[in-house]
């Protein structure tokens, strides 16, 4: 689980896979989701997103589509 702080700068927020699997699943309109949009969804930072969707490709659970070398395209297998 990562850590990010929340919008005060005091206590760290705790933020999951699922939290952002759920997140994905509710923006993927079949063309694929940025990384920034799914952190913004969530509340929480583009590297903690970037890491928790890297975590769920490497399970098999999403997949992404590099578009430039610093901009992928998500989505959920098999929805």
């Amino acid at each position: 689980m990562t850590e990010d702080r929340d919008s005060e700068g005091g206590r760290p927020r705790k933020y999951d896979e699922n939290d952002v699997l759920m997140a994905l699943r509710d923006l993927d309109d079949g063309s694929g989701v940025r990384t920034g949009e799914v952190a913004e969804s969530v509340g929480c930072s583009t590297r903690t997103a970037l890491r928790r969707l890297s975590s769920l490709e490497e399970d098999g659970e999403v997949e992404s589509v590099e578009v430039t070398e610093r901009m992928k395209l998500w989505s959920v297998i098999g929805e």
